[in-house]
């Protein structure tokens, strides 16, 4: 009686999260599989004319993902432009070693290409890759793109109706519509010391390894524990000598469970269905986790809990009393980015490891002098220090209607209308935009969906443009504000997620069912046309 009386009061707040939360309580059961497949298997609508030319930057996963969509509709005339010399995004360039996703890989893969033969429940980089070539030749996407493309600049010619696209080589192309799809992770963060000339060792970010350097028996120096660094830790400490993590603050790291799938998995009948349903499964389920992890002051929140026994499965995991006491972080969960690992935590007892907490006061030519003035002794020093997504989301420039810069109506903050459309940009669409972290692949495979209809809709109205209304603009990113209030990651601690302005522009604060409704179709009243 209790529970329902708890539930009663909070039923006078329904609101779009709790109406999702009911359809995601029943992911399990016919309801979800049902829309879902709805979503998954709707017969589209194809265009009656190629009269448009589309432009996608970059060929990761959501240029991928919106090329697929394109061919569905029968949009021939596109054209992805890649600036690495493979198609892969992200793990094209990722290739340090231990390099490996962090979610299930039921979850990152394409609904439209079922892979029944992955190796493990979280793969690694080189598979990854392998998956979305395979994915991608399925489609005759590789005939659109072409490599080694780096944009300069993007502008808009409202008299031709076309954007104008100038890339590093000199050349220059004209599109009817421009689809950013460059990410968030490609703009690495390469922090600089006093004396980085001097230091005579290896020097080398995550994510533009060498495969050629061989750091067998190497004294090998870490700076970064987020993602990329709980990655390369352990597979580094294995090799190398000695192993110092430069620790400018620790990460939260929760188990990750990885394990090698069974053969029997391996088997096509009914692989498929199989992997479609545990799909729908997981995405909502996995959602739901996430829900009740970061949201503040509702029945269900459950972050306390959970980070009480976090905060005890990490502790248990280190033997040293010294050690273990800095391991732990000052912010909340979700304040930064998770990490994933079920063996990070362990290369603190290894008798090759060692922990600096003291910030690095300056490079030297045999290694780092830290502000305590401790001199470490290198061979090789390895920057695990991601991206800087701020720039990532703004590779290059953009000039939409009347001149308007894209970095000057941002300013601090970027923002967009479902993450994907942003006032004053004609036929520009971004398929990884402001506010849509979460589930990668689910996000990108709805703004492709949303992005194709758009295109659509362009190709059969008989206009040049169509802007999204700077009202529905405003009013989407003031309800996006006002629901990460109620959000643990809320608050920010530095790194990505957190903008100019101190406010985290990148995690999406609603449910995922949601961001599917929302992005169902392509609304003609969202835009203004001419």
């Amino acid at each position: 009686m209790q529970i329902a009386s708890v539930y009663l009061r909070e039923y006078k707040e329904m609101d779009v999260f709790l109406l999702s939360l009911i359809i995601s309580a029943a992911a399990v059961g016919t309801l979800v599989v049902l829309i879902a497949a709805y979503f998954t298997f709707v017969k589209k609508r194809k265009v009656t004319e190629d009269n448009l030319e589309v432009l996608i930057i970059g060929a990761g996963i959501s240029g991928i993902n919106i090329a697929k969509q394109l061919n569905d509709i029968e949009v021939k005339n596109y054209t992805i432009l890649e600036q690495g010399g493979g198609l892969g995004g992200t793990w094209y360039w990722n290739k340090y070693p231990g390099c490996a996703c962090d979610i299930p890989a039921v979850l990152y893969s394409f609904s439209w290409y079922h892979n029944p033969a992955w190796s493990k429940k979280y793969p690694e980089a080189d598979e990854i890759q392998e998956y979305m070539v395979r994915a991608a030749i399925s489609q005759n996407i590789p005939a659109h793109i072409q490599y080694n493309k780096t944009v300069d600049k993007c502008e808009w010619n409202e008299v031709d109706g076309k954007w104008k696209v100038d890339t590093s080589d000199g050349l220059t192309y004209y599109a009817s519509v421009l689809v950013n799809a460059t990410g968030l992770l490609h703009q690495t963060v390469f922090p600089t010391f006093e004396g980085d000339e001097n230091f005579k060792g290896i020097k080398m970010h995550t994510a533009r390894w060498d495969r050629n350097v061989d750091l067998t028996g190497k004294k090998v120096g870490v700076i970064g524990t987020g993602c990329s660094g709980v990655q390369v830790i352990p597979a580094l400490i294995e090799i190398c000598q000695q192993l110092t993590l430069f620790q400018r603050s620790p990460a939260w790291v929760f188990p990750k469970g990885d394990h090698a799938n069974p053969n029997d998995r391996k088997s096509r009948i009914f692989g498929s269905f199989r992997d479609w349903i545990q799909r729908q499964k997981l995405h909502y389920d996995g959602d739901w986790q996430w829900q009740k992890l970061t949201t503040k002051n509702k029945w269900y929140s459950a972050g306390d809990q959970t980070m009480d026994i976090i905060r005890g499965v990490m502790e248990s995991s280190v033997e040293n009393p010294a050690i273990r006491e800095k391991i732990i972080p000052k912010y909340g969960a979700t304040v930064k980015r998770i990490t994933f690992s079920d063996d990070y935590l362990k290369v603190f007892n290894k008798a090759n490891f060692k922990l600096v907490t003291d910030n690095i006061q300056r490079l030297t030519e045999q290694g780092v002098e830290t502000n305590s003035g401790e001199m470490v002794d290198l061979d090789a020093l390895i920057y695990a220090t991601g991206f800087d997504c701020f720039k990532s989301a703004m590779p290059f420039e953009i000039i939409g209607q009347h001149g308007q810069s894209l970095e000057t109506l941002w300013g601090r903050s970027p923002r967009a209308y479902k993450g994907i459309c942003v006032p004053k940009m004609p036929n520009y669409f971004i398929m990884f935009g402001p506010s849509t972290t979460n589930d990668r692949m689910f996000m990108s495979e709805c703004a492709s969906a949303f992005v194709s209809d758009a295109v659509l809709k362009l190709s059969r109205s008989g206009k040049k443009s169509m802007v999204v209304k700077d009202k529905l603009f405003a009013e989407y990113n003031k309800k996006v504000k006002e629901a990460v209030k109620t959000k643990t990651y809320n608050e920010t601690a530095g790194g990505y997620y957190e903008d100019g302005e101190g406010f985290n522009w990148l995690l999406y604060p609603f449910p995922l069912f949601y961001y599917r409704w929302q992005t169902r179709k392509c609304g003609v009243k969202e835009f203004d046309w001419k």
